[in-house]
């Protein structure tokens, strides 16, 4: 793993001359156009004696860098040919929390740097904004990197043109599509029907809802019913999400797997999230930990429902004796 922030460079190359470049040594050398062949990033590598088996195929697989130090990063010859094969990047906000703006070129730069990329994760601290856009001859290599993703988390706050940009984004996704953090909020209408036939894990992040769900995130589960046919795994990075975990399992029928911590799955007047279960395909794989539910409704769950049930994970909502789970153990599947 290549790790990009305050730490010294001297981690990346140790060459005996010239002397690596780290922030304290002045400004960065020019980097090459990334347009430019891979013969000329192995000419750059050897340049700097690293080594031509090094150069041929730069062992660097996982990339974590904070996004100040992207443009820095990018304009340095002696770093950039050592992404070629980078296959997980992960673009975040590593210094104390504060706003981070970048547009589209910025990102652009960023990721044809990286032309063998499967994973992409960029921080939703992150501002997205852009107003002049770019040329197709400028996005088209960038589309290509992000239609051969296989992990997409990428959600960062639109401002001014920002919004479009993203929508861009999001609607150059491609089959090869595996797993996609959404904040549920997205406009997914330009990913074609079955767009992303091999989609399988849909992860929920953002906020969650309070007692009703909005018209924006039904069209969200519209869509990804639409272009994700075989989505089998629902899960939720935040607590109390049991409203949009509701509406896409009824929405979704091909989900079997969910995760969704710290929820209530009691019944209300709109009907809990347990009573929705029996209306799905049976899962698999159900994990609630830290929920809170009416037991006798759980339990009827699990008699009617748990024959295809491999892994059950409950247990008592934060606060309560670890004897107060959802569910005694006479009562779970093996």
């Amino acid at each position: 793993m290549f790790w990009c922030g305050s730490r010294p460079s001297a981690e990346i190359a140790r060459p005996s001359s010239p002397r690596p470049w780290s922030p304290g040594n002045g400004p960065c050398p020019r980097a090459p156009s990334f347009s430019s062949s891979s013969s000329s990033r192995r000419t750059t590598v050897r340049k700097h004696r690293l080594g031509a088996a090094y150069a041929a195929r730069p062992p660097i697989r996982h990339l974590k860098i904070d996004v100040t130090m992207v443009d820095t990063v990018i304009n340095c010859p002696l770093i950039v040919p050592l992404f070629a094969n980078v296959r997980s990047l992960v673009i975040d906000i590593l210094t104390p929390p504060r706003p981070f703006y970048i547009s589209l070129a910025f990102l652009a730069s960023m990721l044809i740097a990286c032309p063998n990329l499967k994973s992409l994760r960029l921080s939703p601290a992150i501002v997205f904004y852009d107003t002049r856009g770019c040329t197709n001859a400028q996005w088209d290599p960038v589309s290509s990197i992000i239609s051969g993703l296989e992990k997409l988390d990428f959600r960062p706050r639109p401002l001014f043109g920002g919004g479009i940009r993203l929508t861009r984004v999001l609607w150059a996704v491609r089959p090869r599509l595996r797993k996609w953090v959404l904040d549920g909020t997205e406009n997914l209408g330009g990913v074609p029907d079955g767009g992303c036939p091999n989609l399988e894990v849909l992860e929920l992040a953002g906020e969650s809802f309070n007692g009703y769900v909005t018209l924006e995130y039904g069209d969200f589960c519209a869509d990804i019913a639409r272009i994700a046919p075989s989505v089998r795994v629902l899960r939720s990075q935040i607590d109390a999400d049991q409203d949009r975990a509701k509406e896409a399992l009824l929405m979704l029928p091909t989900i079997e797997a969910l995760e969704l911590p710290g929820a209530d799955l009691r019944s209300s007047t709109y009907d809990g999230l347990v009573r929705a279960l029996h209306y799905g395909r049976p899962l698999t794989v159900l994990r609630v930990s830290r929920s809170v539910c009416v037991e006798s409704e759980f339990i009827s769950y699990v008699a009617l429902h748990a024959s295809r049930l491999r892994i059950l994970h409950v247990g008592a909502p934060l606060g309560r004796p670890r004897t107060s789970s959802l569910v005694s153990p006479a009562t779970r599947p093996n």
